[in-house]
């Protein structure tokens, strides 16, 4: 179905198929565009870095060898286990019923690259005014083809899928234990960001929060 219009109000709502879509502005050169078929897309939401600088668990932050000047949070591949924290809170353009993906965006030094280094992400999940989850861990292991490069290391399986809404918060330990079987990389891993990759909606939601109505969307 076509609608043309110069200067003209339409009322009402339009339903759109899933395979419809709404185009403003010339077809060839559109100026927004609402694609039915592509209903979500993806973002990355990036996280605070927080350490306690209290213990023997917190990583140092060092200078990484051949980047004059250059200074980040450093996780060894031996000695004692190293964590952090981060929080996550979910936007008003979260789809509902997706999961999320944790990952994290480092770097190594190091010169030997064997081995593969583990990355854990503990997790616990409220939403609003809900009652904070068990503690649960997921982990992943990746490895460095060569020195100073960029790895963007993710769990395999998205989480949270039946339980995320918008206003909910995710509290995140990320660590690395040398002493895991599973971490065969001596290296120093370098931690530029924690991250999670999360689906989104082309909107965001009708509501502020879902106190107002009893949802974010009705």
């Amino acid at each position: 179905m076509s609608i043309y219009s110069t200067n003209a109000d339409i009322s009402g709502k339009i339903k759109l198929s899933t395979s419809s879509k709404i185009v403003f502005g010339a077809s060839s050169n559109p100026d927004f565009s609402i694609d039915n078929s592509e209903e979500n897309g993806w973002i990355d939401i990036n996280m605070p870095i927080i350490i306690t600088g209290m213990g023997s668990n917190d990583p140092t932050i060092a200078s990484v060898a051949g980047l004059t000047g250059m200074q980040l949070y450093t996780f060894p591949g031996s000695g004692a286990m190293k964590q952090c924290w981060s929080q996550i809170h979910v936007p008003h353009n979260y789809a509902p019923g997706t999961g999320i993906y944790f990952h994290c965006h480092v770097l190594t030094d190091a010169a030997v690259l064997t081995g593969n280094y583990k990355i854990n992400f503990d997790y616990s999940y409220a939403s609003s005014e809900g009652v904070f989850s068990a503690v649960q861990t997921v982990s992943v292991t990746d490895n460095f083809t060569s020195t100073l490069q960029h790895k963007i290391t993710e769990i395999s399986s998205p989480v949270l899928a039946a339980n995320l809404e918008v206003d909910g918060v995710v509290m995140i330990r990320m660590w690395r234990d040398p002493s895991d079987v599973a971490d065969t990389f001596a290296g120093d891993v370098h931690l530029l960001y924690i991250d999670c990759h999360m689906n989104v909606s082309k909107f965001s939601t009708k509501y502020r929060n879902k106190l107002t109505t009893g949802s974010f969307y009705a």
